[in-house]
């Protein structure tokens, strides 16, 4: 087992609030690594349960950190994270490299860290996510920049000692050098056997009880099949041996004088002297992660009060005759708009004795599970208004026949022509969980392309066009929006977390506080398209 660095998909980036996000480690291809060619399915990397504590760095320098991890999430795509980028100016920098090399289409890239890697017949079997890095350049098919090329194939070489018994008793000492080759999407190990030979009969004396165990050899080796000696006497292995047998061929001549010890039941030994394996925290689901938030812009929240307008008639200008005629105008008018904010907060007086008795495993869980609250209900209350403001009608005629399309393509594609009609460009669209299982299901794996070449949109990958399920729609529903549509403002640093001693009741109080408002700017950005309506 070792570790590796795996260089996977592109970043997308929001500069406002320094998140970048993108494919970490794709599935089934075959990349080049620090050690060698060979590929990942899915289920094998183990992601910890709390990413939160890893680090990304630039370049898989240790010592040049950059981000945190904020997701890790397994798709049938691959791994998928998003990172918080540190506000300093190496962070600075790494937000302007992500965003110079969309433009110059020099992008960069993401590279995984994975420890404990085991590789089996040029696959990852097993492995530990530890970190990322980003990176310039590397060689996975299906990304632009994925796992670097280290060029030649790589060779390592381990030398073995190791006794084994065999058939007649006799130990013998083995020694032996095991060659691994690292080469295109395999890996092969050839052990050969230097020297073995039979260890003196004095030496068996000060092995301890009647077994020789087996012997511990290096991964690539078998171990040579361990074989009990049998003295005169009668030993423990002996006695289990003849109560086994009598069970089985139903001769109670020596079971009859034998009571019983159970592990369980009133008043039995193992009852009170067994101790019971403490395993913590059962895994409950993965954490939450917001699915509408990041889908609008983003600013801070500073006031209690916030006001503003939008345009109801804007200035226009109009063909003019010249030749001293009259010069056009019109009346622009305004709107003023008042943004009404959402509080949150929960609280809990807490029983000092989990302090006292530094029991705070408990209180970190339960922590994380109160923040995961918050981020779940502030989505769900961004999700609501962001429906509430949008622009709403029911989908244009369906077509039939021949020209039948999926209707759940045509919902997507008018809710998006609906946006573009507007003078926006749509970013995103929520859809159904209905509209999302027919857009699946569609008999090609081209549906992207079609709403592609329908509305002049990028593929549907991590840097463009994003269709998310979503259950706060009624079903039939596809709501596509502009990113610039609307603005989630929300106080830094929320959720709070305020904690005090309650001295008089020997608790401690533990409470969290958030605050977030959705400012709808161009509501026109903003189209629900709904069922058809029944005449």
């Amino acid at each position: 087992m070792t570790d590796v660095q795996i260089e996977a998909g592109t970043l997308t980036a929001s500069v406002t609030d320094r998140v970048v996000s993108g494919l970490l480690l794709p599935f089934g291809e075959v990349g080049r690594t620090n050690l060698g060619r060979f590929s990942v399915d899915p289920g094998t990397i183990t992601i910890p349960q709390d990413v939160s504590v890893l680090n990304a760095n630039e370049d898989h320098k240790q010592t040049e950190p950059r981000a945190r991890f904020l997701t890790a999430t397994e798709t049938t795509a691959g791994v998928v994270a998003s990172f918080k980028v540190g506000e300093n100016p190496e962070g600075d920098a790494l937000l302007a490299a992500i965003e110079n090399g969309r433009a110059n289409g020099k992008p960069k890239a993401l590279s995984v860290e994975v420890k404990n890697v085991v590789l089996r017949a040029g696959k990852a079997v097993s492995g530990v996510l530890t970190g990322a890095a980003f990176v310039d350049r590397g060689a996975f098919p299906s990304a632009a920049l994925m796992a670097a090329d280290v060029g030649e194939d790589i060779q390592t070489s381990e030398h073995n000692e190791s006794e084994y018994t065999d058939a007649n008793g006799v130990v013998w000492r083995r020694v032996s050098d095991t060659e691994t080759t690292i080469s295109e999407d395999k890996t092969t190990s050839t052990t050969t056997v230097v020297e073995e030979t039979e260890r003196p009969a004095e030496k068996l004396d000060e092995q301890e009880g009647d077994t020789v165990a087996e012997a511990t050899v290096a991964p690539t080796l078998h171990a040579a099949k361990a074989v009990t000696k049998t003295e005169e006497p009668i030993t423990a292995g002996d006695l289990f041996a003849m109560i086994t047998e009598a069970q089985t061929t139903g001769d109670m001549t020596l079971l009859a004088a034998l009571n019983d010890v159970k592990i369980s039941g009133a008043n039995q030994i193992g009852t009170t002297t067994v101790v019971p394996a403490y395993v913590g925290e059962l895994w409950s689901g993965r954490r939450f992660a917001r699915r509408v938030i990041p889908l609008l812009g983003s600013a801070p929240l500073t006031s209690t009060t916030t006001k503003g307008w939008r345009w109801d008639q804007k200035p226009e200008v109009a063909e003019w005759a010249g030749n001293k005629a009259n010069v056009p105008s019109n009346t622009p008018t305004v709107t003023p708009y008042d943004l009404a904010f959402q509080r949150f907060a929960a609280g809990w007086d807490i029983a000092r004795e989990f302090i006292d008795f530094k029991q705070t495993e408990v209180l970190d869980s339960f922590m994380r599970a109160a923040v995961d609250s918050y981020a779940k209900k502030t989505d769900v209350y961004v999700g609501a208004q962001l429906i509430a403001g949008a622009t709403s009608a029911p989908v244009d005629d369906l077509p039939t026949g021949d020209d039948y399309v999926n209707a759940a393509l045509v919902k997507l594609v008018d809710a998006c022509l609906r946006v573009i009609a507007e003078d926006a460009i749509p970013s995103f669209a929520l859809v159904a969980p209905d509209v999302y299982r027919a857009l699946m299901l569609v008999k090609t794996n081209n549906a992207l392309e079609f709403l592609a070449l329908s509305l002049g949109l990028e593929s549907g990958s991590m840097a463009g066009f994003k269709i998310v399920p979503y259950t706060g729609l009624a079903a039939g529903s596809v709501l596509a929006g502009a990113k610039e549509a609307a603005t989630v403002r929300e106080l830094g640093g929320s959720p709070i977390r305020v904690n005090a001693i309650d001295i008089a009741r020997g608790g401690y109080d533990e409470a969290l506080f958030g605050y977030v408002a959705l400012q709808v700017d161009y509501p026109e950005g903003l189209q629900l398209v709904t069922d058809a309506v029944t005449p």
